[in-house]
C-alpha cells in the first residue's frame, strides 16, 4: 500500500497500491514531458491526453486519479468533521 504523509496530521493516510501506482506513473510522465519541453520554450503543464498517451492509461483514469490525489492531500483526518459554508 502507498502512504500519504500529511504534516498537519499525526497519523498517515494509507492509499490503495493501485492508486499510488497510477499516481506515480502520472507524476513521472508529467516530469518527463516537462523536461522535454524545457528547451522548446513550451513550459506549459502537460494535458491529460499527453499524460494518458505516455502512461497507457485512459484519459478518464488520469483525470480521476489527479482529482483523488488532490483530495487525499487535503485530508486533515479521516475522522475530521468538516463544516459546510
Amino acid at each position: 500500500k502507498g502512504v500519504l504523509s500529511n504534516s498537519s496530521v499525526d497519523q498517515l493516510v494509507t492509499l490503495p497500491a493501485r492508486e499510488k501506482s497510477k499516481w506515480n506513473k502520472i507524476r513521472q510522465a508529467e516530469a518527463d514531458i516537462m523536461k522535454e519541453r524545457v528547451g522548446n520554450d513550451q513550459c506549459k503543464r502537460p494535458t491529460e491526453e499527453e499524460i494518458a498517451e505516455r502512461t497507457s492509461l485512459k484519459i478518464q483514469d488520469v483525470v480521476q486519479t489527479r482529482q483523488k490525489m488532490v483530495s487525499a492531500c487535503n485530508v486533515l483526518s479521516l475522522d475530521y468533521q468538516y463544516q459546510s459554508q
